[in-house]
């Protein structure tokens, strides 16, 4: 069957602008947590309570608690603890980050090797927005914020895939998918994040992270760390994303004081570091390979 992809991307974008696209849920429990901690009568027992009630992410951030990078001498063996150790704003963070990876294994219909790719690069780009968050450390920037910028940043996509599977079926293969998910992913992410009242920054870098002519003046932001983190996948895997750019003129890299010969350099440090950070999702990364192989 013949695909005029100009048609396609002609169909997706009227779906989007008159909202007949599909848009992911955030699981209910990470809404509960933000909106609890966005309170600021919020009581520790209240956000205790409701991370109790969801057991699958309560044993996962009591994981990512005692991990590697946010242990401390005790180990912390309840969520009330947790809670204690590590502060109300960052375990909105973390179960927002669980609640996130969570979800991605809830899309059955789109090509699971497709969702695999999107979930190991989202993984990648928010391990290396945590590095550059923990090491450069940007002013106001938080590292497990930077993370879940990361994670988020290509959240558009899952609608566009569940959408293009859905009209296209087995014919999907025969169509370059990339180009029209490259235009329309940033703004169906920003969407999203808005439908589910994600800080202003966070539905920026969803929005914007594929523009590399950012002002150079403006600070460093969750945006910055993404684009430098993007970059840093595709040159890690000789992506043709990177062919032609030009690298000592892209301001993100400017504003943090790297260059391409940087991020190679660094490549084998941040491999390790990005190992360590996303130790915490391993269960994620076995699921998706486990849903292939089926």
């Amino acid at each position: 069957m013949f695909i005029n992809e100009d048609e396609l991307y002609k169909n997706l974008l009227a779906d989007i602008k008159s909202n007949r696209l599909v848009l992911p849920s955030l699981p209910e429990i990470a809404i509960r947590i933000r909106e609890m901690t966005a309170n600021p009568d919020c009581l520790i027992p209240q956000v205790v309570e409701a991370i109790n009630s969801d057991a699958a992410i309560a044993a996962r951030l009591l994981k990512v608690a005692n991990s590697a990078l946010l242990r401390t001498k005790d180990p912390i063996e309840s969520i009330h603890g947790a809670v204690m150790r590590l502060g109300l704003k960052q375990v909105r963070t973390l179960v927002s980050q669980l609640a996130l990876l969570q979800s991605f294994s809830c899309y059955s219909n789109i090509d699971q090797k497709q969702l695999r790719e999107l979930t190991e690069h989202s993984l990648e780009v928010g391990s290396y927005c945590h590095s550059l968050a923990s090491q450069r450390k940007p002013q106001g920037l938080d590292p497990e914020e930077a993370m879940l910028a990361g994670l988020v940043h290509d959240i558009g996509k899952l609608p566009i895939l569940t959408r293009l599977h859905d009209m296209l079926g087995s014919d999907i293969d025969s169509v370059d998918i990339k180009p029209i998910l490259h235009q329309l992913h940033g703004s169906v992410g920003g969407i999203i994040l808005k439908e589910w009242s994600f800080p202003p920054q966070l539905i920026e870098v969803a929005m914007t992270h594929e523009e590399l002519d950012r002002p150079l003046q403006a600070p460093v932001d969750y945006t910055d760390l993404v684009i430098v983190a993007n970059l840093h996948c595709h040159l890690l895997h000789d992506d043709a994303f990177i062919q032609g750019l030009n690298w000592d003129n892209i301001p993100s890299l400017q504003k943090m004081v790297l260059n391409r010969e940087d991020l190679l350099e660094n490549q084998s440090e941040m491999e390790e570091y990005q190992q360590q950070t996303s130790s915490r999702f391993n269960e994620y990364d076995s699921q998706a390979s486990a849903d292939i192989s089926a």
